[in-house]
């Protein structure tokens, strides 16, 4: 007994929540609230400075040195330099900020760069090979790549090029002439221009495809017909737009939205007459899945598709090569009527609030003075007080399935109000985990329920800056049950439905409200699934 008594002690020392007494307060349920799109202002956000409202048309660039050879010469280096300023100077303006270091957020934003030129040096042989790496500023994202060679000419190996002698003549004589260099670095290979100015565009363009519930929609951006819907990828200048959606028998419709250079856009129009019809879109993390709908191959994760007639369709998501087809999962997914339906397989989600994962997402919020950034962690912002609610931003469906999922947010002191986490199935049952400072507040709803009391209530025992806290959630449809952990310590265990679609939001209320990042991360793994792209990689 005297063991058994240890072991329980042991456990419950190494806790990282204990429970207090339960928090006496019904907590209104979540629920979600689109935007009616119009012509509000956009806002640029505080954190991405490339997010502008006058378009840019001139990229500025800085040079960065990542790797260089111990016996590179100055000279040598200079003469790198010149070639790299020489060729990119032709398509935007040289900022000259310190190339031994990192450059800080001030200082990039008050130069106000929107590239940096990585560069690596590599000496083999007789020969230099410099890489060149196109970062983006904020996002730390990739543009492109181009590469130079540079082959090392000896006085000798000039001697054997030159066939004929040349002479000066001076006075009455005729005098040899003498070659002035007895070595230089010649250039072997070298990226063509159109190469450079294609990069170089592409950081100050974005990318906006334009889906609509009625193909054929006509689209005009800043008072120029560019097509109908759908249209894919279409280069924008960074900056603010407007566009306007028009069809027979309606008015024009206006939307406003900034374009950020370096990053896609979906805009998705809605009309109210569409009765029969409306728009999916399918995403899977990481992208690259095929995608078959009702027995039809449409493509690859991700995916959208605008005026399918409403009814519920098979989705499949399936990887294949030259002999063999693997599926991956399988769900039906209703399509409804004037309105988007998603469908999301996140079996390998690293970075859920990244930049990379903003297509995951839905702003909800239902004022225009809320507002939601993806540059480096998702971040919450207000322009004036907000309507009664929760705001923030909800996932697309889930397929169901087993999943391992792990929140990391920071502690108490780093949280300046209230935010919550949301795990639901669409018939309405949910689970909310209020988080209020170092409280922790369980909360449960049933089908139909607007508001529920707390069931029960935590608090963080110890917290430590660095590692930050955890909660996670994990599914096991063997014993159809939902858990949910704080640290190593598991807070609710209950039922959870299989046979539908799932969906989880971040939020927080109007009147606790989180100003910055909520979290520090989330990941989300479907286990089985990531086991098995292992194994087909090897």
């Amino acid at each position: 007994m005297r063991y058994v008594f240890f072991l329980v002690a042991l456990c419950i020392s190494c806790a990282s929540v204990t429970q207090i007494e339960t928090l006496k307060e019904s907590v209104p349920k979540p629920v979600y609230r689109a935007l009616e799109h119009g012509v509000s202002e956009p806002q640029p956000s505080l954190v991405d400075y490339k997010e502008r409202l006058a378009s840019k048309p001139t990229p500025s660039f800085i040079l960065n040195w990542s790797a260089l050879p111990n016996d590179l010469t100055a000279s040598d280096l200079n003469f790198l330099e010149d070639k790299i300023l020489t060729n990119h100077s032709r398509f935007g303006k040289f900022i000259r900020l310190p190339q031994d270091r990192k450059a800080t957020v001030e200082e990039l934003k008050a130069s106000d760069v929107d590239v940096i030129l990585s560069a690596k040096v590599e000496r083999a042989d007789n020969q230099l090979k410099l890489s060149i790496t196109y970062l983006d500023p904020i996002l730390g994202s990739e543009f492109g790549s181009s590469a130079y060679v540079f082959k090392f000419e000896s006085e000798d190996s000039m001697k054997s090029k030159n066939k004929k002698l040349e002479v000066y003549q001076y006075k009455n004589g005729l005098i040899p002439l003498r070659l002035a260099l007895t070595s230089y670095w010649s250039e072997a290979f070298s990226p063509k221009d159109t190469e450079i100015q294609a990069i170089m565009e592409a950081t100050v363009r974005g990318q906006v495809s334009i889906f609509s519930t009625s193909p054929g929609t006509l689209i005009n951006l800043d008072g120029t017909d560019i097509g109908k819907a759908p249209i894919l990828n279409y280069p924008v200048l960074n900056g603010k737009h407007t566009l306007a959606f028009s069809k027979p028998g309606k008015d024009p419709e206006l939307r406003k939205l900034i374009v950020r250079g370096g990053k896609k856009s979906r805009i998705f129009q809605e009309w109210s007459d569409d009765i029969s019809q409306g728009t999916l879109f399918l995403t899977s993390y990481p992208a690259g899945l095929e995608v078959i709908v009702a027995g039809q191959k449409k493509g690859k994760t991700i995916y959208a598709e605008s005026g399918v007639p409403y009814g519920s369709y098979p989705i499949q998501f399936i990887r294949s090569n030259a002999t063999d087809t693997y599926q991956y999962a399988e769900s039906p997914l209703a399509v409804r009527p004037k309105g988007i339906s998603t469908l999301s397989l996140p079996f390998a989600l690293e970075e859920g609030i990244s930049w990379e994962a903003e297509d995951f997402w839905s702003v909800s919020s239902g004022s225009p003075n809320f507002s939601v950034n993806f540059t480096g962690s998702l971040t919450f912002q207000k322009k004036q007080e907000l309507p009664t609610g929760w705001h923030g931003v909800y996932s697309q469906n889930l397929i169901p399935d087993k999943i391992e999922s792990t929140l990391k947010f920071g502690t108490s002191t780093e949280l300046n109000g209230k935010f919550g986490f949301l795990i639901s199935d669409i018939e309405g049952k949910s689970v909310l985990v209020v988080v209020d400072k170092t409280d922790f507040h369980i909360v449960k709803y049933g089908n139909g329920e607007t508001d529920a009391p707390v069931h029960v209530s935590y608090r963080w025992k110890t917290e430590e800056p660095e590692k930050g806290r955890t909660m996670s959630w994990t599914t096991d449809p063997e014993k159809q049950m939902l858990k949910i952990a704080l640290g190593g310590t598991t807070v609710l265990e209950i039922p959870w439905n299989f046979k539908v679609l799932w969906q989880i939001a971040i939020l927080t209320p109007h009147d606790s409200f989180l100003s910055g990042n909520p979290l520090r991360g989330i990941k989300i793994h479907y286990p089985d699934m990531v086991k098995f792209e292992e194994k087909l990689k090897k």
